[in-house]
């Protein structure tokens, strides 16, 4: 029989893939735009982080700046009141009337200076309560109500620690008010009202700030929370660190009219309520 032939072996050759000036072009094209997203997407987070960075830079020293004016206004008026005895007269000539005085502004400085602790700046692992969030800002905005003629109401239905630092939520309830002394500075009626209300629904906290003072206007509105945007004079950071600290807290800030005979403004904030 005859031998049969051995089918050889063919080998699959490698195909060279050959790409046209056109291809390569297209590829690099691709490529570089991806890249140039990219860049541009890390300038955004960027300006984004620099812009919060600025806002609690600045927020802090708003802060700062309260309570140092907080603590001279007081303690100046009562240490006056004080050195006005003393330093008129001799220990044999002050009368018990004049030591009754003396005493009841020493408790008058004491009574600021624990007023002065609960504004200051807690640790990170503190804790606060929502009533002393509301007799922090009636005692630091105090002066401004008295010089502005506003009448600041609470109605609070809720009571609530926040396991958060005081600072915190000082400074985000305190953004808003002190955004409505504002207004009443630019516009002020004839009678000026800020009204703090909490209250719980649907497992979510929620805290309204309104008041009565300078209407926004229409084409304002889409702009209110933006970085530096302003029209009482102020820095513009005040809104736009307040939704800083939302979204840091999960949950948020939003604004609505509310017309009524009394006010015409709100700030509505909402924040989850941790379950036990």
């Amino acid at each position: 029989m005859p031998k049969s032939k051995s089918k050889k072996k063919v080998r699959n050759k490698p195909k060279l893939l050959f790409q046209s000036p056109e291809t390569r072009y297209s590829v690099l094209k691709d490529q570089i735009e991806q890249q140039n997203e990219g860049l541009e997407q890390q300038k955004k987070d960027l300006e984004h982080f620099r812009k919060n960075l600025d806002a609690l830079s600045k927020s802090h020293a708003n802060h700062l700046s309260l309570l140092s004016n907080f603590a001279r206004h007081d303690l100046k008026n009562y240490t006056h009141s004080i050195d006005g005895i003393v330093s008129t007269c001799n220990a044999d000539e002050i009368t018990n009337e004049q030591l009754e005085s003396i005493r009841l502004n020493i408790q008058f400085i004491r009574n600021t200076l624990d007023d002065f602790a609960k504004l200051a700046v807690h640790d990170e692992g503190s804790k606060c309560e929502f009533e002393d969030l509301v007799v922090a800002i009636r005692t630091i905005n105090r002066t401004n109500f008295a010089e502005t003629g506003i009448t600041f109401e609470v109605n609070n239905n809720v009571d609530v620690t926040f396991n958060i630092p005081f600072t915190i939520m000082f400074q985000l309830l305190n953004n808003l008010i002190v955004n409505s002394i504002k207004a009443f500075e630019v516009q002020g009626n004839s009678e000026n009202i800020i009204e703090l209300k909490a209250y719980v629904d649907s497992k979510k906290l929620i805290i309204e700030v309104s008041d009565n003072g300078r209407k926004i206007e229409e084409t304002d509105k889409n702009f209110l929370f933006d970085y530096g945007f302003s029209k009482t004079g102020g820095t513009g950071i005040g809104l736009y660190h307040a939704t800083h600290l939302c979204d840091t807290l999960h949950g948020n800030i939003i604004y609505r009219d509310r017309p009524s005979s009394k006010l015409n403004k709100c700030f509505i904030i909402t924040l989850p309520i941790a379950e036990e």
